[in-house]
């Protein structure tokens, strides 16, 4: 048998990615998002489009339906790795298209936590129904090259298939050309569901990853997540825990649910997620990463603006700051605006051009993990 050899502004900033640079951009950070079909995208799409004008995707596979040619950088839409798939069933018996994955909402909550100046990078190298084995690059090992579901148009041709781990090293390191890997997101199991040694193949998979792009792994966390409980696999979870005492910087992020009990399910066919649960796992994620990944401290504090009186020479808005990490801060926080500050309410203030910084005064300028204040509002005159 032959064997795989092991290879080695919004719209300026939205269009940051699509040119190559001599050197890779520090502040556009990329994330890869692995595993099978729960994060390729199968829950069904939202009545509402999620979107970021701060979010690129790295188109992975060559489409009949869309117009962006494998391995170029795109806008954020669904489905954010492969193909578009039609349509399936709801739970209410009405068919409608899937393709949401954990990392849509992953993307937007980190582009807002990381500061305007930061551009989010998504490489969805997913491939549902994919065993864990042939993500590895002995795959011929197990004689599982070839995906189960058909070739990737576009990925590398290997012994006249186009196997899984060539095809996401090479977009990784067509990322890296412009970007930082900062993390890695994955949801795999429900292939492997309760195979113990499915432990040791992450924990090689991880490792290879990390070894040919030369990652430091102090410094990109690896996050896996739980498989819906309400599905087939729940009980692969018990591995899934086991994790991080096998791979360095390794986390994972539950599939529990909400605070007021509402249940993270699947979308009827006991294997995926459905609508709802998707969007919550993504920020899941992405509080999990910004809680170990490796950020200054004032990369973890957000602050967003609401306009709440507008006429033709000002406005007045109301300043939300949210602490994303795990402990209290002194917080400080950045903002684009417009026009010039003429005054500021419940925080210290400095204005630089179109940059608006704030710090908290003494009586809410600590911010425990988690919270959110809205005390802050300010007016300018344009």
């Amino acid at each position: 048998m032959n064997k795989l050899p092991l290879l080695a502004g919004v719209l300026s900033m939205a269009l940051l990615p699509l040119f190559s640079q001599a050197e890779p951009d520090p502040d556009f950070h990329i994330y890869l998002a692995l595993g099978q079909s729960n994060m390729q995208g199968e829950a069904h799409l939202p009545d509402t489009p999620i979107s970021h004008p701060r979010v690129r995707a790295l188109q992975s596979q060559n489409c009949s339906d869309s117009e962006y040619a494998y391995g170029t950088w795109r806008g954020h839409f669904q489905p954010i790795a492969r193909c578009k798939e039609g349509d399936f069933p709801k739970q209410d018996g009405t068919y409608a298209p899937v393709g949401l994955s954990p990392a849509d909402t992953f993307a937007v909550t980190m582009a807002d936590a990381e500061g305007e100046n930061v551009t989010i990078g998504i490489v969805g190298v997913s491939y549902g129904g994919s065993d864990i084995r042939a993500q590895l690059p002995n795959c011929a090992d197990f004689d599982l090259c070839k995906p189960p579901y058909g070739d990737i148009t576009g990925a590398p041709v290997v012994n006249g298939t186009t196997p899984i781990y060539p095809w996401i090293l090479e977009l990784a390191k067509k990322a890296q050309q412009v970007g930082v890997i900062k993390g890695i997101i994955f949801h795999q199991g429900e292939t492997n569901t309760g195979q113990e040694v499915w432990v040791e193949y992450v924990r090689q998979f991880v490792n290879h990853l990390r070894e040919d792009l030369n990652l430091d792994p102090e410094k990109v966390p690896f996050i896996a997540g739980e498989l819906p409980r309400t599905g087939c696999c729940a009980v692969h979870n018990s591995l899934v825990h086991l994790l991080p005492d096998h791979i360095e910087n390794t986390y994972w992020v539950s599939s529990g649910p909400m605070p007021d009990g509402t249940v993270l399910g699947d979308r009827g066919d006991h294997v995926h997620w459905n609508t709802d649960a998707v969007i919550e796992m993504g920020k899941r994620y992405a509080a999990k990463m910004l809680e170990v990944g490796d950020y200054p401290s004032d990369k973890r504090i957000s602050a967003s603006l609401k306009i709440k009186d507008d006429w033709e020479n000002g406005y007045c808005a109301v300043v939300t700051v949210t602490n994303h990490g795990q402990s209290s801060v002194n917080w400080k926080a950045n903002l684009n605006i417009e026009g010039t500050i003429s005054q500021v309410i419940n925080a210290e203030w400095e204005q630089n051009g179109t940059t608006l910084t704030l710090n908290g005064l003494s009586w809410n300028k600590t911010l425990k993990a988690g919270a959110s204040i809205s005390s802050v509002s300010f007016c300018a005159e344009r």
